[in-house]
């Protein structure tokens, strides 16, 4: 049975302004440069939802991840000890 918990997916856009090209920058990169370099950097909220297990274990294989990260099968069920 798929879990019946609250799973919670949120969509942010990052926002760069510079005088250097940052296509390869990565997000973690871009916001070290935004606070100690160079970069003028805003950021919004362009999507938030409540998502099912399913939802949230299909996303966590697409971000490389395991569901078991959130104690998930690869089916979206809960993990049982």
């Amino acid at each position: 049975m798929v879990s019946e918990r609250k799973f919670y997916m949120t969509i942010r856009q990052i926002i760069a302004v510079s005088d250097v090209q940052m296509d390869d920058m990565s997000a973690s990169q871009l916001c070290r440069e935004g606070y100690d370099g160079d970069v003028s950097l805003s950021e919004e909220t362009v999507l938030s939802d409540v998502i099912d297990g399913k939802a949230a274990a299909e996303l966590l294989i697409r971000q490389g991840s395991d569901p078991s990260f959130l104690m998930l099968t690869y089916d979206g069920n809960d993990e049982v000890d």
